[in-house]
């Protein structure tokens, strides 16, 4: 059969969502963020290019603008790309990007780190995310703490933090509301309004907890939205509060995070980040990169080149 009769354009409602997650679950790149619950959360809107009888999918995020289509990266949605559901073909996965990049005059797209081979054929960006492996023992992890990470938890001992998990993700919306730092984070209402689209889909749809760093008393001081999935737990969402800053909550919460997952869980996915300060905030628990990728296009690259 023909590359280009094998690939359908889908409307979201026109997608078979039992058919679509069971290609999500079963691939080899599996990532929560593929999920249509979690699209539905995250995304203003989508469509989605599906190959043959669902053996491999591609999400496709996309706002209008002044009638332009524009395919986008949302917000609590770090890596999106194309998903088989057995193995891995070097030339659906072009068809399909070819047909996604012909359809969007503006692209900012983030690939899962199986997209690798997809650099021969695009210009694709490198970028970062930091996972750590949790599967040997705390005191060998630990072992790789830098000197800084090790001077904040001993500190954080000083102050006698408490560490506990919660179920309670109307508390961590407030915590992370009142504690987020919007401009570095780039963050406006909006975003917040799917965050909170997403918590209500994650009681419901996925497995969960909130780990907190806090006083005796009750008190946050930092706090981390965990989700698992297969064999990861994904940090999607953390931060603290000024007094957690002085009293080394974040330190203090991550190296109980890892103690619990240790000797279970492969891999603790920290959601690298392209601010350097919090990429070496993971980098000192030992965390080593894993590279996904970026596709931008824009018709001026056509018309100005190096654009």
């Amino acid at each position: 059969m023909d590359e280009v009769v094998s690939v359908a354009l889908l409307k979201r409602h026109e997608i078979d969502e039992a058919r679509w997650n069971e290609v999500i679950s079963q691939s080899a790149n599996s990532l929560p963020y593929g999920f249509t619950w979690y699209l539905d959360a995250v995304a203003a809107r989508w469509n989605a290019l599906v190959w043959g009888d669902y053996e491999a999918v591609m999400p496709l995020p996309f706002f209008t603008r002044l009638g332009i289509r524009y395919l986008y990266q949302p917000h609590y949605c770090q890596q999106l790309g194309i998903f088989f559901r057995h193995e891995w073909s070097d030339s659906t996965a072009i068809a399909l990007l070819r047909r996604a990049i012909n359809r969007y005059p503006f692209v900012q797209y983030q690939l899962h780190a199986g997209c690798g081979s997809l650099t021969k054929m695009f210009r694709l960006q490198v970028r970062k995310n930091l996972i750590l492996n949790v599967s040997a023992g705390i005191d060998t992890i630990r072992k790789r703490y830098s000197e800084n990470h090790k001077r904040n938890l001993t500190k954080a001992a000083r102050h006698g933090l408490v560490y506990l998990t919660t179920k309670d993700l109307h508390k961590f919306v407030e915590f992370y509301e009142l504690n987020v730092d919007r401009e570095k984070e780039n963050l406006q209402e909006k975003h917040i309004r799917h965050f909170k689209k997403l918590c209500d889909a994650l009681q419901v749809f996925s497995q969960y907890t909130v780990a907190v760093a806090g006083t005796a008393e009750g008190e946050w001081l930092a706090a981390v939205l965990l989700l698992y999935h297969a064999s990861r737990v994904i940090a999607l969402v953390n931060c603290s509060g000024a007094e957690g800053k002085r009293k080394g909550a974040s330190h203090f919460l991550f190296d109980n995070i890892i103690r619990s997952e240790s000797g279970h869980t492969k891999w603790l996915d920290f959601e690298g980040s392209s601010i350097p300060s919090v990429a070496r905030f993971y980098e000192g628990f030992g965390a080593e990169p894993e590279i996904y990728y970026q596709i931008k296009r824009s018709p001026m690259q056509y018309i100005l080149p190096g654009f």
